[in-house]
Order: structure tokens, then C-alpha cells, then sequence
């Protein structure tokens, strides 16, 4: 809709996670991480839609970048303890999230 537009992306990638449309999530947010790539927030919502749609292994390397970014944030802490709980079997995938 805005392709140069950061916070519509943000909101279109929520939008695409919370409803659990895992491919659609990705290439939005990999569109908008091209735009902000040293933007924790939206790296850390790259990395989610990578595990949303399945790629466990992006989703840890995502999350890895966005704590690098920011390495106090305690959202993108947290997100990495359920990749890493997913990755390890404690918790199933996630088809999408509720809340956002």
C-alpha cells in the first residue's frame, strides 16, 4: 500500500502475524527491515514472522540481530526465549499470535 512507508509496513506485518498469514509476514517485514535495517523493533518483528512462518532457523538469526541492536530490550528478549523454547521442543510452533 506504502511501500516506503515504515509504520505502514509495521502495522501490515502485525496485522499479517496476528491472523497467521506466515509467508505474507515475512515479505512484509523483510521489505521494511531493508528500509530500517538498524531498527531493533522491526527486527525483532522479522523475526517472529520468520517464526510465525516457519523458519526456525531465521527467526534465531533474526532475533539474534535484533538484540544486537538493542541488547536490553526486554520484548526481543523474550521472543527469543520462546524461539529458543520452540527450537527446543518445550513449545509447539506458533501459527500466529494473538496479541500483538
Amino acid at each position: 500500500l506504502a511501500p516506503n512507508e515504515i509504520e505502514v509496513g509495521r502495522n501490515l506485518g502485525a496485522e499479517c502475524i496476528a491472523l497467521g498469514y506466515g509467508q505474507e509476514a515475512i515479505a512484509v517485514t523483510a521489505a521494511i527491515s531493508a528500509l530500517a535495517p538498524d531498527n531493533s523493533g522491526i527486527a525483532a518483528n522479522h523475526s517472529l514472522a520468520l517464526l510465525i512462518g516457519g523458519d526456525i532457523d531465521g527467526a534465531l538469526r533474526e532475533v539474534q540481530r535484533a538484540t544486537g541492536l538493542d541488547p536490553e530490550d526486554p520484548i526481543t528478549q523474550g521472543l527469543k526465549r520462546l524461539i529458543e523454547d520452540v527450537r527446543d521442543g518445550a513449545v509447539r510452533f506458533p501459527s500466529k499470535m494473538e496479541t500483538w
